[in-house]
């Protein structure tokens, strides 16, 4: 059977997706391309806003288009919201949920289409579950360094959001799990693992400790591999946390915290905790314990009720943050959440133009940062074939840079660590740094 997966969102669903694979491919399945002729099409679908309901379900049409007869599967956090409608499809054959990702091969190994075409849907509750489903060593095929999600679920209850419906309330890997799993992956020859979760600062409150107390751990039982961390609440950033932010340790200096806005009124209407001053202090207490630092985050622009002066508020203290990058997204409405109910959002024009001024915001601040290490050394693992000159390859530097450097012969799987020295930047939809100067510093 010749498979094809592909998945949309967070990087809890790409490594969601990463178990199924190895799960098929157990079965022997044959894993190819999602844009080749394939038996069995997968679909890990995203729902936390309208464009992603809307290409899951343009990715689930192409599917049926590249071959009628194969089955095609929708999975994941949109039908876990919404099995009713993903089964009104046309072009689907399965419709399953998030806890089913963890039998995916039995579940394609006996299916049997049913007399009346009607696609198998099964989508188990999601409230009452106690695992971090795909909790596991998932070897990532063709990647140089790898994802582990040790916390699932979300007790935050933000008025515009609806992942605590599709992944459940806030849960995590014990310590002891979590750690082991590092370590096999370390073996293995990953020298960056990125720790991956729905609120991945509440990790371990049910084990008594904290994330940045396992991360400790972490350091003291392995010796090479990096860690990164992936989005973080930015009222759950503690001390110890931001004092590991100055070490220079395998903690990758890169935090992405999720502030979404930097006006009270609209953090209340958010159900965010905090407020607008604390936020920006973290950001200077954390830029400024570690210049290396690279401080990014996610915004939402035009929540309902966000006027010109709020937006402007917002805007204003940004503007004034070392921050390196910003990710900005439209407001979605999503039914069902307490801020549909709200009062009526900015014209879909001026939201537009907000989001087109801190994307602006955002490339600047990107050019600036990225300034500040030209003529400098950064620790790179390659990841795939890049741009520039022959034989140039792509990676990520620990501070969260896109570098492009000269590698032969073709590095592997574990491909190791590099360090580059930073010549110029090369323009782009996300602009990258190219350095000539390459040394290999770690197996």
């Amino acid at each position: 059977m010749r498979a094809a997966f592909t998945s949309l969102g967070c990087r809890s669903n790409h490594f969601d997706m990463v178990a199924m694979i190895n799960r098929l491919r157990d079965r022997g399945a044959e894993i190819v391309s999602f844009t080749t002729a394939a038996d069995l099409y997968l679909v890990n679908t995203c729902t936390v806003t309208a464009q992603a309901d809307f290409q899951s379900r343009q990715l689930l049409r192409r599917a049926r288009k590249r071959n009628p007869r194969a089955r095609v599967i929708a999975i994941g956090c949109g039908p876990q919201r919404d099995p009713k409608g993903y089964a009104a499809l046309p072009d689907v054959d399965l419709v399953l949920g998030n806890p089913e990702k963890t039998e995916i091969a039995e579940i394609v190994q006996d299916y049997r289409p049913a007399e009346s075409g009607a696609p198998l849907v099964r989508v188990s509750p999601i409230a009452g579950e106690k695992r971090v489903l795909n909790f596991g060593v998932w070897p990532d095929f063709g990647r140089t360094r790898t994802e582990l999600k040790i916390q699932e679920g979300c007790g935050q209850g933000c008025s515009y959001c609806v992942i605590p419906e599709t992944r459940g309330a806030p849960r995590s890997v014990s310590p002891e799990e979590s750690l082991d799993a590092v370590g096999e992956l370390e073996k293995l020859g990953y020298r960056e693992v990125v720790l991956t979760g729905t609120q991945l600062t509440a990790y371990g409150r049910e084990y008594q400790t904290s994330l940045s107390s396992w991360l400790k751990n972490v350091f003291r039982e392995t010796r090479k591999t990096r860690i990164r961390l992936s989005s973080l609440e930015p009222w759950r950033v503690d001390d110890q946390l931001a004092e590991m932010a100055r070490d220079r340790n395998r903690l990758c200096p890169h935090f992405h915290l999720a502030l979404q806005s930097l006006d009270d009124d609209i953090l209340k209407e958010m159900n965010r905790p905090g407020d607008s001053c604390r936020m920006a202090a973290l950001v200077r207490d954390l830029a400024g314990k570690n210049p290396e630092l690279a401080v990014g985050t996610d915004l939402i622009s035009g929540f309902p009720g966000e006027t010109e002066e709020s937006f402007a508020r917002t805007y204003s203290i940004l503007e004034g943050l070392p921050l390196a990058y910003l990710h900005v997204f439209p407001y979605s409405p999503r039914p069902g959440t307490k801020a549909s109910a709200l009062k009526k959002c900015a014209p879909e024009r001026e939201i537009k133009r907000r989001v087109l001024a801190l994307r602006e915001l955002s490339r600047k601040k990107r050019g600036d940062y990225y300034e500040r290490f030209l003529g400098q050394w950064l620790e790179v693992i390659p990841e795939e074939p890049g741009a520039g000159e022959k034989d140039a390859f792509r990676g990520m530097s620990s501070n969260y840079i896109p570098v492009h450097f000269p590698l032969d012969p073709t590095p592997g799987p574990a491909a190791g660590l590099y360090r580059v020295k930073a010549e110029k930047i090369l323009p782009g939809r996300i602009p990258h740094l190219w350095g000539s100067q390459v040394e290999k510093i770690i197996e």
